[in-house]
């Protein structure tokens, strides 16, 4: 019938859509979001809009909408999408900020919503903007402005904290293994000090490491004596490495590439730190292989005479021996070589005075300097290449490999200038080099402290072997010796 309407279907005035976000900064985040959804859907009822399910969005995670992350929103990206694809009358947003702390992307979504004629509602502000108005929008802009400067001052304030509370030596985060902390009535904290049963475990770790023993080794032994690890599970090479490389056990507080003298007492001695992250930190140091042990005390440790090619372990008709890898110019088996060079080195341990204050400390830390600084621009360069819009990524790209490059390098004077724990444990037991591992005596001999280098010499093609001697010449560094010990 004219005239007649039709009751089958709903009658709605206008089509609403409404996204909600938790904010870190909110203390109330369990009750947020309920409460942003609770009074979005009201101010739809209250206004005759329509809002179906399916156009609300909840973004439960606390990701930050301002310019310090780059981290994904799927809910922002999903009201974007049914902005576009349905086009409803109406956005409802709790408060700007909710939204987006960005200036840019709050323009956006102004450009957006005038292009597809979809006004914004704030609840905040219990107000309807119409961004196609100029002053309307003009009063959004400036709305995204504020939450922008506000998202600005917060992280300006963090940074100021977290500097001070740094640059005081007080602990944050969560608390190291072989740490406790102490906390008064009103959970206060008032200390941090060592737990025993795990700072024993630390300084172990710390020791074993120093005096070169591997760290699969050492994961290997803890576990088999069932020691529990930080997270209680079993240990790894990576939890392992968590810890010797933590300067909080020296009892400095790191913050941004700089340490600063902690609060709380320190497990290790710095020195002990020190020379334990100079062999991880070491570029040399291969690291996808540091489960790998050396099983031969000379492999790698010889270089042929001829081509200058380091030598290997092979079977050679039938017999072991250590050989040049790259043009098998000579050989020589494997026993007869480690006995010949460990009673050389065993003999001249005795006769000799090993200097273990070679160390020159400003050299060293003139080099750890350097790396300090080339280490700041390589993480202004990485902030700089994380921006999904960021310029001359070629340019920031070779820049940083360069100055990688550079940094290790610098690491790795820093590294060769420290003398070896070994060497000092050697200066003062020279007998002892028999109570050495084979890892402890390859570390010895390839410092350079009392062999300069040891040459695998060809046999020559006559009938007769030559003497050990003569197929094995060790090269001693006679500069770092005294032939009187007490000199």
């Amino acid at each position: 019938m004219v005239g007649m309407v039709d009751t089958t279907k709903p009658q709605v005035t206008e089509d609403a859509c409404l996204y909600c976000r938790v904010s870190k900064a909110d203390k109330r985040q369990k009750r947020s979001v309920p409460q942003q959804e609770a009074e979005g859907r009201a101010v739809a009822r209250h206004n005759d809009w329509h809002l179906p399910d399916s156009a609300v969005f909840v973004e439960t995670k606390a990701i930050s909408a301002s310019r310090f992350t780059n981290a994904p929103r799927p809910k922002y990206d999903e009201t974007i999408a049914y902005l576009k694809t349905n086009r409803p009358k109406v956005l409802i947003l709790w408060e700007v900020s909710r939204y987006n702390r960005k200036l840019g992307g709050g323009v956006t979504l102004l450009d957006l919503c005038r292009d597809l004629g979809i006004k914004i509602h704030v609840v905040s502000l219990h107000r309807t903007f119409d961004p196609s108005v100029q002053h309307e929008r003009e009063a959004l802009v400036h709305e995204f402005l504020a939450a922008e400067r506000e998202s600005e001052q917060i992280s300006l304030r963090t940074k100021r904290d977290a500097f001070h509370s740094a640059e005081a030596g007080k602990p944050n985060g969560l608390t190291p293994y072989g740490y406790v902390r102490e906390y008064s009535s009103t959970r206060e904290l008032l200390r941090q000090v060592p737990k025993p049963e795990q700072s024993e475990v630390v300084t172990e770790a710390y020791e074993r490491f120093r005096m070169s023993e591997n760290l699969s080794s050492i994961v290997k032994e803890f576990n088999s004596r069932q020691i529990p690890s930080p997270n209680g599970k079993a240990w790894t090479i990576v939890k392992l490495r968590k810890i010797l490389t933590n300067p909080a056990y020296m009892g400095k507080r790191s913050h941004r590439g700089t340490l600063y003298k902690a609060v709380w007492p320190a497990i290790v001695t710095e020195e002990v730190w020190q020379d334990c992250n100079d062999k991880l930190t070491n570029p040399a140091r291969r690291t996808n292989h540091q489960g790998t042990k050396a099983r031969h005390l000379l492999t790698s440790l010889m270089p042929c005479s001829v081509c200058g090619g380091q030598s290997k372990a092979a079977i050679n008709n039938g017999y072991r021996v250590y050989m040049c890898r790259d043009k098998h110019c000579a050989s020589v088996p494997i026993e007869e070589a480690n006995a010949y060079v460990e009673a050389q080195i065993r003999a001249r341990l005795i006769t000799v005075s090993l200097n273990p204050d070679s160390e020159n400390s400003a050299d060293r830390e003139k080099a750890l300097g350097q790396a300090a600084t080339i280490q700041t621009r390589l993480d202004e360069i990485e902030e700089a290449l994380a921006d999904p819009n960021a310029s001359a990524v070629a340019i920031l790209t070779k820049t940083y490999d360069r100055l990688t490059k550079e940094r290790d390098e610098l690491l790795s004077q820093a590294t060769n200038v420290r003398k070896s724990p070994i060497v000092g444990y050697l200066s003062s037991n020279p007998e002892k080099w028999d109570d050495l591992t084979l890892s402890q005596k390859r570390e010895f001999i390839a410092s350079g402290t009392l062999v300069d280098y040891i040459e695998l010499v060809p046999h020559g093609k006559s009938f007769t072997r030559k003497p050990i001697e003569e197929r094995v010449e060790i090269h001693w560094t006679e500069t770092r010796l005294s032939a009187d010990p007490h000199a």
